[in-house]
């Protein structure tokens, strides 16, 4: 969900999201291409501290790129919707009213996977190197 930038040892986040998963395995979606992880999706509930409403956040969704696989393209398009179809599934499953994933403005394959969903942008964060 981030900019290129962000992910700089692949294998580094790809222990930090397998750790996650034996540990926190509610929430966690993992995508394998045989035993190759190439994509995953972590969700956690959340609760808005004003109004008290209750939602799903992303905390993690990355798919292809390095040595995940496939990045863009057919394939990742694919993974891409798999791994959101299994996470909207879960919200409903959970009784989630609405659902939050935040994406890196120049991530355009990304955002492209939560447009197709329906997924409409709400915020927009600023930011400036000084």
């Amino acid at each position: 969900s981030f900019g290129g930038e962000a992910v700089t040892d692949v294998g580094f986040h790809r222990k930090r999201i397998l750790g996650a998963a034996e540990k926190e395995r509610e929430g966690m979606m993992l995508l394998f291409d045989g035993e190759a992880v190439v994509g995953w999706l972590w969700m956690a509930p959340r609760t808005n501290s004003v109004s008290g409403e209750r939602y799903m956040s992303f905390k993690s969704f990355a798919l292809g790129g390095g040595d995940l696989g496939p990045k863009g393209g057919a394939d990742g398009a694919a993974a891409g919707d798999a791994l959101m179809e299994a996470g909207m599934a879960y919200c409903k499953k959970q009784g989630t009213a609405r659902v939050i994933g935040k994406v890196h403005s120049e991530n355009l394959a990304m955002r492209a996977v939560y447009k197709r969903h329906g997924f409409k942008p709400t915020h927009v964060t600023m930011e400036l190197e000084v």
